[in-house]
């Protein structure tokens, strides 16, 4: 991933309420509440984002061949997204739905208003 484009990533995740970043598995990730709400990972020189959209958007979205179910927490509906070419709305779509599956109601309700 490039410096200018995890830049722009840092910059959508860490505005969103109470997050912070933090790197484990030798992966740069953000945090909500201590719970992962999306990774950053390279894959064969490929970067993915790794966020959770739920089994019934995983299904849809693994279609699309820039998506695969993630490794290890694909179970629990996350998919890893090529970011070959981002597209800056769908990504930040992606983030905003994995915290809002992760993050605390209260949370949640701070971007509802």
């Amino acid at each position: 991933m490039t410096s200018q484009s995890l830049s722009r990533l840092r910059k959508l995740c860490l505005a969103l309420p109470e997050t912070k970043e933090a790197k484990t598995w030798d992966h740069i990730n953000f945090r909500v509440a201590d719970k992962i709400f999306a990774i950053v990972a390279g894959e064969k020189r490929n970067d993915v984002l790794c966020v959770k959209v739920g089994k019934p958007r995983q299904k849809e979205l693994i279609r699309d061949k820039r998506f695969t179910i993630a490794p290890y927490v694909g179970r629990f509906g996350w998919v890893n997204l090529t970011l070959a070419r981002p597209d800056w709305n769908e990504i930040t779509n992606l983030v905003l739905l994995s915290y809002c599956l992760i993050a605390p109601k209260r949370l949640v309700r701070l971007l509802e208003h």
